[in-house]
C-alpha cells in the first residue's frame, strides 16, 4: 500500500510533458498529496504569496521546450521558504538552493520517497538569514542556512565570497565569487547595498545572502531579520536605503 502525507498545503508541479504531468498528478492524488500545476510564473509568484503557500516544488529541469523558467522558479521559491525537488534531466544545470535533485529518468516509487522526505521537513533549518535575489521581481525574503559551507555555495549556487557589510560588523554578505564570469545576472539591489565596500565599477551577480555572525567564525541568526519582514510579506517596493537603514539601526519595520 502506497504511503500517504497529511500535508494540507498542495505541492506545486511544474513540468513541461503534458504526459508527464498527468502521470504525477495522478499518482499524487492517490497518494492523498494534493497537486497544482501552475501555467506562468506569475501564478507561481501568487501561489508562493499565499496566506498557504505550497508545502513544496516539484520541478522539472531541462527537457525540451520547457512551459516555466526553472530558475526563475527555484529562486522564487528560495525567498519564500518553500522547498524545491528537482527533477533534472541529463546535462541540465540544478538551479542553487533546492532541497533534493533527482536525475531523471526516475521511478515513481524514488520520486515519491523523496518527496515525502521533503514533505516531513528536509527543507533546513539552520540560522534565520536574509536573501536578497537578483530578479528584482522577486521579493526579499528570509531564509534558513545551515552553518556548513556546502549549504552557503548551494544557495549561492558556487564557491562564496564575502565583503564587509557597512555599518553592521555581526552581517556577513556572501555572494557566488564567480557570478560575473558564469553570466549570472547583476544583482542590482545587493550592489547598492554593499556599494561602500565594492571596487569602483564592481558589482554583485547572482543572489544574496546576509546572515550574522557569532563572534567565534560561525553563522547566527542574521540581526532583526524576522523583525524586518514581518508585516511586510511579499513586497517588494522596499527601498535598498531604506532596507539598509533598517538593518543597521535596529529592526525598523517602516520600509518602504
Amino acid at each position: 500500500m502506497s504511503p500517504t502525507t497529511t500535508a494540507t498545503a498542495p505541492v506545486l508541479l511544474a513540468h513541461p510533458d503534458p504526459a508527464a504531468r498527468a502521470f504525477l498528478v495522478d499518482n499524487f492524488t492517490a497518494d492523498g498529496i494534493p497537486t497544482v500545476v501552475p501555467t506562468a510564473v506569475d501564478e507561481v509568484l501568487r501561489l508562493l504569496g499565499a496566506a498557504e503557500p505550497p508545502a513544496a516544488i516539484v520541478l522539472a529541469v531541462g527537457g525540451a521546450q520547457p512551459t516555466l523558467d526553472s530558475t526563475a522558479v527555484a529562486s522564487h521559491a528560495r525567498a519564500a521558504g518553500v522547498p524545491v525537488l528537482a527533477l533534472v534531466g541529463p546535462d541540465a544545470a540544478t538551479p542553487a538552493g533546492v532541497a533534493d535533485v533527482l536525475p531523471t529518468p526516475f521511478s515513481y516509487p524514488e520520486l515519491r520517497s523523496r518527496l515525502h522526505s521533503v514533505l516531513r521537513g528536509a527543507a533546513r533549518s539552520g540560522v534565520l538569514g536574509v536573501i536578497v535575489p537578483a530578479d528584482p521581481r522577486v521579493p526579499i525574503g528570509t531564509i534558513r542556512v545551515d552553518d556548513d559551507l556546502r549549504c552557503l555555495q548551494e544557495i549561492v549556487g558556487g564557491d562564496i565570497e564575502t565583503v564587509p557589510f557597512p555599518g553592521r560588523a555581526d552581517v556577513t554578505p556572501y555572494y557566488h565569487a564567480d557570478g560575473k564570469d558564469t553570466g549570472r545576472p547583476a544583482n542590482r539591489r545587493a550592489t547598492r547595498m554593499l556599494s561602500e565596500s565594492l571596487r569602483r565599477d564592481d558589482y554583485i551577480a547572482g543572489d544574496l545572502l546576509l546572515v550574522g555572525d557569532d563572534g567565534q567564525g560561525g553563522l547566527a541568526d542574521l540581526p532583526n531579520a524576522a523583525q524586518l519582514l514581518a508585516g511586510e510579506p511579499g513586497r517588494t517596493d522596499w527601498t535598498v536605503e531604506s532596507f539598509v537603514q533598517a538593518l543597521v539601526d535596529g529592526g525598523s519595520t517602516n520600509i518602504a
